[in-house]
């Protein structure tokens, strides 16, 4: 898995779910592009850009979502990522070192969860950042 293929894994696992506001991101996602990427050694940014036309939440809320993590090998949490939302829009992506150094340069041992109890997502608790 490289760079590109990590980051689509990782969009389809935070915006998964039947919630109106997933849906409506998911929507914003498939008309977006990559504006830039950051390596900073110890993790990435990745910048979107959502085409011309595409409405935000409408709540057009900040808010970020937290719920993924990652076990490098043996090592868990390992990695750690956030979806940042602004004004309404899917506005970044970062991924970031917890339990490791610097940041893995080959994906094949990574292995992304959700951080909760036995991996399922706890959409009770994850309908409070947008609420």
């Amino acid at each position: 898995m490289n760079q590109e293929q990590l980051e689509i894994v990782l969009m389809d696992m935070f915006l998964s779910g039947n919630e109106p506001v997933l849906k409506d991101l998911r929507d914003q996602y498939k008309n977006s592009q990559i504006k830039s990427r950051q390596f900073t050694g110890a993790g990435f940014y990745t910048y979107f850009k959502t085409k011309p036309g595409i409405a935000p939440l409408a709540n057009k809320k900040n808010f970020e979502i937290t719920d993924i993590s990652a076990k490098v090998g043996k090592v868990e949490d390992a990695l750690g990522f956030v979806l940042f939302v602004r004004d309404g829009y899917i506005s970044w992506l970062e991924g970031y070192t917890m339990a490791l150094d610097d940041w893995p340069h080959d994906y094949s041992n990574v292995d992304l969860i959700y951080n909760y109890p036995e991996g399922n997502r706890d959409f009770v608790e994850l309908k409070k950042k947008w609420s």
